[in-house]
């Protein structure tokens, strides 16, 4: 069948079982616009810009656990998408990328919106490609999905020169299969298997992988059969809900008590993780501890901890083998450890907003979040009870993450969503209100508002002897004005207290905008 490469192209994404994408039009990648006209079987999601598509991309994928689909123009269209790339690629979230670029005969003429967006984005995707063949795109798309989808997940673009787009060949489905040879993990399963039977006082450690590979019941089987208490990391929140007892809380510098645990431990049983800096600086180890890391990259692997005993390989195989494997152990050390965990939480008003915001939403809401003091106290104070309900820009810290990820995870899922944010981020994403309002997304803003840029204030308060230096927010901005031009229901709240008498009468069906105001000098702890 005889098919323009614009048409090649949706076929293939349809074939691959896209039914949304996100994206703003522009001059080289029109050609697909024009072939999506009258299409009933894909929706396009037009964003404010470039950014918020890669963001809803990534959000639709880490809620769903499917691959989210984004295209943009060439040139600064492009360029607009780099930041959510590399979120996605520091997260590991498999996301496809689509971008058009100039004519193939123009190519390297620094033509009018020109770059070179396969080198920009090189570092930053797993796998990248330029289509300059109409014949090759129907596989380059095949393979990208793999690629995105399979192994240790993440984004892959493909760029396209507009006359491609245009070109006619012959559509021949092909489905892209990678083989290689993998090396068995049963060799290094049993040095694992030895040193947890050995051990009096294991402690598991969870991260995204466990999320990713759908492997968390199979996390919690083990703690609950070692008796080992459980800590997450940022990307492994809901994995082990709050409410089992081996859960000891997220893996945050914050986190004392987590911190505690880690230096008693003689065995530390990694899942899915690759140790951030953020989570598990080295400082925080027993020498004396020893190492066990499943994770699906060899090459994090003994990148930033040594590990005593390693399983390379997905964990939906090594992690059942594991289980499987190693012996039942009383329940000593982990009552040791519940005997001293703290009970409560600090009477802040940032806390009480979050706890209130987490009492009306429940623990299996879907909650986004920005960067900053609030992601924080998101990830240490709402209880999640399931994973893929917590999305967040872990690894790259992208503020202006939260409301296109939001966004996306609706289209992704059907459900309400709820994003908590700060000012300093909210300023730089509100645009993307408009989606929200023009395609009747169900989403409650909750700002956490301290006029201020709340963690770079508090690393200058301890780190800069208080030299405030463009950390507090030049303006204040009228929320309930903003959000009302955009069509949202607006409400402030000037205490939790205010807070819960808003959430009462909320509808979580409509677009709601809450100014919470919080005390400046409020810390992350």
């Amino acid at each position: 069948m005889q098919l323009s490469g614009a048409k090649i192209l949706i076929a293939e994404l349809k074939r691959n079982g896209v039914s949304t994408i996100f994206g703003y039009p522009g001059g080289s990648i029109l050609s697909v616009y024009d072939g999506l006209y009258g299409d009933n079987d894909i929706k396009h999601v037009l964003t404010v810009d470039e950014r918020g598509a890669v963001f809803m991309a990534d959000g639709y994928a880490r809620s769903s656990g499917k691959v989210g689909v984004c295209m943009a123009t060439s040139g600064p269209g492009a360029t607009n998408l780099v930041t959510g790339i590399a979120a996605a690629f520091m997260d590991s979230v498999p996301m496809v990328i689509i971008t058009g670029n100039v004519n193939l005969d123009t190519l390297g003429h620094d033509g009018f919106q020109e770059v070179d967006t396969t080198g920009i984005t090189m570092p930053i995707t797993k796998y990248n490609f330029i289509v300059k063949d109409v014949n090759l795109l129907a596989r380059s798309v095949s393979e990208a999905f793999y690629l995105a989808s399979h192994g240790r997940k993440g984004p892959v673009l493909i760029d396209v020169p507009a006359n491609i787009f245009d070109e006619v060949a012959e559509y021949i489905p092909e489905d892209f299969e990678f083989t290689k040879t993998t090396r068995p993990f049963d060799d290094n399963l049993s040095d694992a298997v030895k040193i947890i039977n050995e051990s009096v006082r294991p402690m598991i450690y969870v991260g995204g992988g466990v999320v990713g590979s759908n492997t968390s019941e199979y996390a919690k089987k083990l703690a609950e059969k070692l008796n080992a208490p459980v800590g997450v990391s940022l990307m492994g929140i809901g994995s082990i809900p709050t409410d089992c007892k081996n859960y000891i809380g997220v893996g945050t510098s914050i986190n004392r008590f987590a911190k505690d645990v880690l230096r008693k431990c003689d065995v530390f049983i990694t899942l899915g993780a690759r140790f951030s800096n953020k989570a598990t600086e080295k400082s925080f180890y027993n020498k004396n501890t020893k190492l066990v890391h499943l994770d699906i990259d060899r090459a994090e692997i003994n990148k930033i901890l040594s590990a005593s005993a390693s399983v390379a390989g997905n964990l939906s195989d090594t992690l059942p083998a594991l289980i499987d494997a190693v012996n039942p152990k009383d329940d000593k050390w982990l009552s040791e450890v519940l005997s001293e965990k703290p009970s409560g939480y600090p009477l802040t008003a940032s806390n009480r907003y979050i706890k209130s915001l987490n009492k009306h939403f429940g623990g299996k809401q879907i909650v986004t979040t920005d960067v900053g003091q609030h992601q924080l106290w998101v990830a240490n104070y709402y209880g999640f009870d399931a994973p893929r309900k917590f999305l967040s820009s872990c690894g790259l810290g992208a503020m202006g993450f939260g409301i296109g990820a939001a966004i996306g995870a609706h289209y992704a899922t059907g459900e309400n969503v709820l994003l908590i944010t700060g000012d300093g981020s909210f300023n730089m994403s509100f645009n993307e209100l408009l989606t929200a309002a023009e395609n009747k997304i169900p989403l409650t803003v909750a700002i956490m508002n301290n006029k201020t840029l709340g963690m770079i204030r508090e690393t200058q308060s301890n780190h800069y002897a208080k030299r405030f230096v463009d950390s507090d927010q030049a303006k204040s901005v009228n929320y309930v004005k903003l959000a009302e031009a955009y069509g949202a229901n607006a409400y402030v709240a000037k205490t939790p207290a205010e807070l819960d008498k808003i959430l009462e009468k909320l509808d979580p069906k409509a677009l709601n905008v809450i100014d919470c105001r919080v005390n400046k000098n409020e810390k992350s702890l």
